[in-house]
């Protein structure tokens, strides 16, 4: 909106608690600046935007959450993803505040939908999901022509110790099939909503091949066991030099318009120029290239 839109100040004005770093990231593509964003994903995408952004941020488990802190942060509204936490106290959640909350199992642009209509910005909202859109589109065209359609891509990476690899079900798996892009068989299966993978032992490494592998690192993904496995190393893309390493919070993670667009542009770097991915230091630049995108 225009600098004198009264909606703006509006917003402007109301003390806005971002439950997680996604939900956060999804408002500020509106427009909107939460006061304060609690930082329970340990989202290092996050924290190298906000490092621009200048949010106020507190760290917060969402696993035990300690609603003493939200009502110490005086929020006029919460915003959040249902995941189980919230959605098991969401009583607990709603006295301090309403409570502004997106479907887990929603896709990313329902839940910007969802947003932008609690802060009538609705206008906002379809012209971010419009310019990923068109960005998506115009990717598939352009890896098509490099003659890269029909591509198989493995995406691993590992939590706890636990190789995982991203399936189809979730909003990374969405993008590689919008794209024209395979992926190896047992990476087909959709999940239970809102975990977009499935574990992979040491004896079926190997069915997770493919002509690209990525690997998601980050803060809560450490790749070691995984790049410690002699099968691993067998796999023809680590052997024919066609393995990368990508950021997890956006491979893994995904669920923002943000997220999406910064797959796109990875698949265009691997698949189009011939490049590598973007690392995080690459945030603040493709922070900044999303938003003028979203216009």
């Amino acid at each position: 909106g225009d600098a004198d839109d009264p909606a703006d100040d509006a917003v402007e004005q109301r003390t806005i608690v971002a439950l997680d770093e996604q939900v956060a990231i999804q408002m500020l593509s509106l427009g909107i600046r939460p006061t304060t964003v609690l930082t329970t994903l340990s989202s290092e995408v996050f924290a190298a935007l906000n490092a621009d952004e200048g949010l106020e941020t507190v760290d917060f488990i969402i696993a035990e959450p300690s609603c003493e802190v939200i009502a110490g942060l005086a929020p006029d509204v919460l915003g959040g993803i249902a995941n189980p936490f919230i959605a098991d106290r969401i009583d607990e959640y709603e006295a301090i505040a309403p409570l502004v909350l997106a479907p887990l199992d929603a896709t990313w642009q329902e839940q910007l939908e969802l947003i932008a209509d609690e802060f009538d910005v609705t206008e906002r909202s379809a012209s971010v999901i419009g310019a990923v859109d068109a960005l998506t589109a115009e990717t598939a065209a352009m890896i098509d022509e490099a003659g890269g359609s029909g591509t198989s891509v493995s995406v691993l990476t590992v939590r706890l110790g636990n190789t995982l690899a991203v399936t189809a079900g979730g909003a990374t798996g969405q993008v590689l099939a919008d794209v024209g892009l395979r992926r190896p068989e047992p990476q087909l299966a959709t999940g239970a909503p809102g975990v977009p993978f499935v574990p992979v032992s040491e004896e079926n490494l190997v069915d997770h091949d493919a002509d690209i592998v990525v690997t998601a690192s980050g803060a809560v993904f450490d790749l070691q066991p995984l790049l410690e496995s002699p099968v691993y190393d067998q796999l023809s893309a680590v052997q024919g030099g066609t393995s990368f390493e990508v950021g997890g919070d956006l491979w893994v993670l995904g669920g923002t318009g943000l997220a999406t667009a910064w797959v796109l542009e990875d698949l265009r770097a691997l698949l189009v120029a011939g490049d590598t991915p973007a690392t995080l230091d690459d945030t603040v630049d493709r922070w900044a290239e999303f938003l003028a995108l979203a216009g």
